[in-house]
């Protein structure tokens, strides 16, 4: 759900709205199923091409169809799918709230490095809600240094730059807390032993929670297999579909806070995740010091 990329000369914006669009990632070996040869972007990779669709395009049925049809012969149109929005700055600038959306520009998990969590205190039926119990390891290698804040494929490791945690000790900003991330032990890649530590800092949301209301909107844009949301409301199994609304009877004041309900769906390292939101205060923190790696979309406190 992060804005990425430019809006195609066919998506148009009313005067003064935010517009929606999908961004999707598909496979060049399988774009002639559906797409023109001049269609979307070329990616440098050579394997796949950036597909930018109005919400509304009448071939959304028929790409979903297909991508169905690929799956049962182990083979996909597209990899990855994105609902965005983009906003005039003027838009961002009269929220009170914001959503804030980081993305997992970390292909690796902290437990490929040997990251524990208690997965007793994981919800049985969900999976959502595990206690992490160590410190977060990663390879201090592979984190792009062009970002202040990064996730990881879990979708819940949030890491970001000691500049990052800095402005936000100057600026008396609430509602986080830092642990630093280490690399493994050398010689011992699985095993949860602190390593040496490096310029990045793990973050951690410490303020009340807020539960999110209608009219917020939960779907499955382009997924098919979903499986039914949490019986004890742990955790939806669907997807953030529109801004969000939240209760703002639950707000302690926080420049930082986070949902009370997760999103998404427990698989392999990717666990079920919480949105994020954060004050105008914060938004203008981030801007003024130029920090990267963050995206904003409007929210609402009712």
């Amino acid at each position: 759900m992060v804005i990425r990329g430019k809006l195609s000369h066919n998506l148009h914006r009313e005067q003064g709205a935010m517009v929606e669009y999908i961004e999707l990632r598909v496979w060049e070996e399988n774009a002639h199923l559906i797409f023109r040869e001049d269609e979307g972007e070329k990616l440098s990779c050579g394997l796949t091409r950036k597909v930018i669709l109005d919400v509304d395009d009448h071939r959304l049925p028929e790409i979903i169809r297909v991508h169905n049809q690929l799956r049962a012969e182990r083979h996909f149109l597209y990899g990855g799918h994105f609902l965005c929005r983009k906003y005039k700055s003027s838009e961002l600038e009269k929220a009170e709230f914001l959503t804030m959306w980081i993305a997992p520009s970390i292909r690796e998990a902290g437990e490929d490095y040997g990251t524990v969590y208690d997965e007793e205190t994981a919800c049985p039926l969900c999976g959502s809600g595990a206690h992490q119990l160590s410190a977060l390891f990663l390879n201090l290698n592979k984190i792009s240094r062009s970002r202040d804040l990064l996730g990881t494929d879990s979708a819940v490791e949030k890491v970001v730059s000691q500049r990052f945690l800095e402005c936000v000790r100057d600026e008396e900003l609430t509602g986080l807390d830092f642990r630093p991330v280490h690399a493994p032990v050398r010689g011992a890649k699985f095993k949860s032993r602190k390593g040496t530590g490096g310029p990045w800092h793990q973050m951690l949301v410490t303020s009340q929670s807020v539960s999110v209301v209608p009219p917020t909107r939960l779907g499955e844009l382009m997924v098919l297999d979903l499986r039914p949301a949490c019986p004890l409301g742990h955790c939806t199994d669907r997807w953030l579909l529109s801004e969000v609304t939240a209760e703002k009877s639950g707000w302690d004041g926080a420049d930082v806070f986070q949902s009370l309900q997760r999103f998404g769906i427990r698989q392999e390292h990717r666990r079920p995740y919480t949105a994020l939101f954060c004050t105008q205060r914060f938004r203008q923190m981030v801007k003024r010091r130029g920090l990267k790696g963050v995206t904003f979309e409007v929210a609402h406190l009712i």
